[in-house]
């Protein structure tokens, strides 16, 4: 059996950018750099063939509905199914969907 060794510099590394990845401080890459961020992007603009623009606005910093830059992926999940509105226009997403409009979410939160 092989098991991935790293230093101790490189798994603090490791370690210290997927903290501040989940704690919203890491950078993320954009749409043109990222394939699941162009995926989230596609996602917010287009999901039910309207996206999550129609009320959370192009930049998601509220219309209709409120802002959602930087939300986590926990609050996509219960708004999705407690909003009525949400629940009743948009198809079900798949958690990997979820993560991706997060993601998206997160990268308009830091630009």
């Amino acid at each position: 059996m092989t098991y991935l060794t790293l230093r101790p510099t490189a798994l603090a590394a490791c370690l210290a950018t997927a903290f501040l990845a989940s704690a919203g401080l890491a950078e993320v890459k954009g749409p043109d750099a990222d394939p699941v961020v162009a995926q989230g992007k596609d996602l917010y603009e287009n999901v039910g063939g309207f996206g999550c623009l129609a009320c959370h606005g192009n930049d998601a910093s509220g219309e209709i509905g409120p802002n959602i830059q930087g939300i986590d992926i926990g609050k996509i999940h219960v708004a999705l199914t407690n909003v009525t509105d949400m629940a009743s226009s948009l198809p079900p997403l798949t958690e990997d969907e979820v993560k991706a409009i997060g993601a998206y979410l997160l990268f308009l939160n830091q630009h």
